[in-house]
């Protein structure tokens, strides 16, 4: 297997983007991939990504995404499933905008629902009481959530929430003084760096695998101490597939 570690997206080097990155090349040198992003991939910025590296059946996900069964393969998810995932009694239904709609509840409170141009929902805000209390955001399903709190007359995150496909709850991230825990169910995890290094031990790398990564990427010096055999590649210094292809 091969692992691309936070390639360039599609706006920063057109070029090289697609020279290093695409997905057809991989294939054509027999090559598994998997396209891992370590900062947050929107389904908008995920479709982008999918068209430019001619991705179809590769994984592309984000990482903090990665402990759960959540990736980009599919976007498909309707206003009609929207609604059957909703507890509580809708009383009315407004067209907002082209690519908004608000469905409003019961005791004060209204959800506001974005989609993009195929008509599949991709995030939406809770509103209660005139206060925004939680951000859900879709591929396919609602793969994590963000809630907030009033603090100081302002709307404040407090909590990420990630989720698997049958909506069970994976994990949370509980935000604190500009730091972040991790709360699994067998585990507490102290930190981000942390949460990162789990998720890579998670890959089990051997020998078959490779990783390619650019030269000044904050976890090279992760993957050269733990790489288990497998072979580490700089992106930026390296012609990756004419060493696929000797």
């Amino acid at each position: 297997m091969v692992y691309c570690i936070d390639p360039p997206r599609p706006e920063e080097d057109i070029a090289d983007y697609k020279y290093r990155y695409d997905a057809k090349y991989f294939k054509d040198s027999g090559q598994k991939v998997t396209y891992i992003y370590t900062e947050r991939v929107t389904p908008q910025e995920a479709a982008l990504i999918k068209d430019a590296l001619k991705i179809t059946d590769e994984r592309l996900l984000w990482l903090y995404s990665g402990f759960t069964d959540f990736d980009f393969s599919t976007m498909e998810y309707d206003i009609d499933d929207f609604i059957n995932d909703q507890d509580g009694i809708v009383v009315n239904v407004y067209d907002e905008e082209k690519h908004k709609k608000r469905f409003v509840f019961i005791n004060d409170k209204y959800i506001d629902v974005y989609l993009d141009d195929n008509g599949w929902v991709y995030e939406s805000e809770v509103i209660s009481h005139g206060y925004l209390i939680r951000r859900d955001y879709y591929a396919g399903g609602r793969y994590y959530s963000e809630f907030f709190t009033q603090k100081s007359r302002k709307q404040v995150m407090y909590m990420r929430r990630f989720y698997n496909r049958d909506t069970s709850q994976v994990y949370d991230e509980i935000s604190l003084s500009g730091s972040a825990k991790y709360l699994f169910s067998e585990k507490i995890v102290e930190s981000a760096a942390q949460l990162e290094e789990i998720f890579y031990d998670s890959l089990n790398l051997s020998a078959n695998d490779t990783i390619i990564l650019d030269c000044c990427h904050k976890h090279l010096t992760y993957f050269t101490k733990n790489s288990k055999g497998a072979a580490l590649m700089l992106s930026k210094n390296t012609n990756v597939f004419d060493i696929f292809n000797d």
